[in-house]
């Protein structure tokens, strides 16, 4: 099947008319925790003259906070009438009412949430009805610009065949503790301490988060959510599978992947032993690393941070770029 022949669903009604918002960019930022301060530190160093923050959302006060700037209630925040969101919220379900919202007042919104953009697909619907743009490359591989990889192969009109990669830091952690003989639920400890895993780690490890990114990527690649998906788990009996693994040589990995197959589009997140020196067996705590491959045989190979403040914030500010280019040719 060729790409050219590959598309979206997204209905073919004209565009809400856009007029096209003042500079700089009034922007409101949802969430100030660990990738919210990021971005708002980044949007003072590298688009200040682009991109001005009105509001922000926050959990709690804090006496060092300006009043009239941080807010605890959305509508506070959301009132201030801007012409883009920047999502960092860690409660996805909050996240969700927001961005409905913020997409059916015409704001562009920016998010950093893959749990939400994964299960409603239309929200990319919503932003092309109304004229919005909906960036969210933060929210598949941190700094690794997969999507926007995705994209361009596609615009090449390079037919992808499969995309296989390691997404989610957690678990390489996890693995690389149990390969040096911890107990499991040391070695998740152990990640919830450096910051790798949440409180509620279970999303890394039964394979959720990865199958969030596989989504996004799989409607970028294949112009839809995949038709099946396998996911194995890292639980009580991986240690034993760990340490048979280490024996042989191999490095234990939660692989994320995407085939097209003549029966459709499968994603499996699969724990696979992975050789010396191949870059997905390399990849370690917060690394990621991705391949997307071709017909013809070409491939290529992404690697770097997938999660963490830097990361996050750097491909959140990218998205940010990315909408001040489309809107004003910057």
């Amino acid at each position: 099947m060729s790409l050219s022949l590959l598309s979206s669903s997204r209905p073919q009604s004209r565009p809400h008319p856009r007029v096209l918002p003042e500079r700089p960019l009034r922007a409101v930022l949802l969430g100030c925790g660990t990738v919210g301060g990021g971005v708002m530190a980044g949007i003072s160093r590298q688009l200040a003259g682009d991109v001005t923050i009105e509001a922000i959302l926050v959990s709690r006060h804090r006496k060092h906070r300006a009043p009239g700037r941080y807010f605890t209630e959305a509508d506070c925040v959301l009132a201030t009438g801007p012409s883009l969101v920047i999502d960092c919220l860690p409660d996805s379900d909050l996240a969700e009412q927001l961005l409905d919202r913020a997409l059916s007042s015409g704001a562009d919104v920016v998010s950093a949430n893959k749990a939400v953009i994964a299960r409603r697909p239309d929200l990319a619907d919503r932003a092309h009805e109304r004229g919005s743009l909906l960036r969210y490359a933060a929210a598949v591989g941190g700094e690794l610009p997969v999507l926007e990889t995705v994209a361009r192969l596609r615009s090449e009109r390079r037919d992808i065949l499969s995309v296989s990669g390691v997404l989610n830091g957690t678990s390489n952690f996890v693995l690389d503790r149990l390969a040096e003989g911890a107990g499991l639920d040391t070695a998740i400890h152990a990640a919830q301490a450096l910051g790798f895993a949440e409180a509620d780690p279970s999303a890394d490890l039964e394979g959720r988060d990865a199958e969030a990114k596989l989504r996004l990527i799989s409607r970028a690649a294949f112009g839809r959510d995949p038709d099946t998906v396998h996911r194995d788990a890292i639980d009580e009996t991986t240690p034993r599978c760990v340490r048979e693994t280490a024996a042989c040589g191999y490095r234990l990995r939660q692989v994320a992947s995407l085939h097209r197959t003549g029966a459709g589009i499968e994603a499996r997140i699969a724990l696979t032993p992975r050789a010396p020196g191949d870059p997905l067996g390399e990849a370690r705590d917060e690394e990621n690393a991705v391949r997307i491959s071709c017909e013809g045989g070409d491939s290529v190979l992404l690697t770097g941070r997938g999660a963490g403040r830097e990361a996050t914030a750097s491909a959140v500010l990218s998205d940010i770029s990315a909408i001040l280019a489309e809107r004003y040719g910057r």
